[in-house]
């Protein structure tokens, strides 16, 4: 059972492992964002410019948004927020 908790940050692993390489600071920019919660609003003013969002292929914030709540690194409650998951999920992106 002690496994399971970080089955998150494991599927986050190989989600990472299949993305550009400049995806990787688009999803830390995410996380630290949402950790005192955001709106989808706040998370795309967060990303306006980031390259990631124009290389190798223009993506938009959802994408990100998408990506991590699909591996419960965010989730809704009003706000984005930064779940524990996602806490573990920043230090494999540091």
């Amino acid at each position: 059972e002690a496994l399971d908790e970080f089955e998150p940050a494991k599927r986050f692993g190989e989600l990472l492992a299949g993305e550009p390489e400049g995806y990787r600071s688009a999803y830390d920019t995410v996380l630290a964002c949402c950790e005192e919660g955001a709106s989808k609003a706040a998370i795309e003013a967060a990303l306006t410019g980031h390259p990631a969002l124009a290389f190798p292929k223009q993506v938009y914030p959802g994408y990100f948004i998408s990506k991590l709540e699909t591996v419960d690194g965010i989730s809704w409650d009003g706000v984005w927020r930064t779940t524990e998951a996602g806490q573990r999920m920043r230090a494999l992106l540091a």
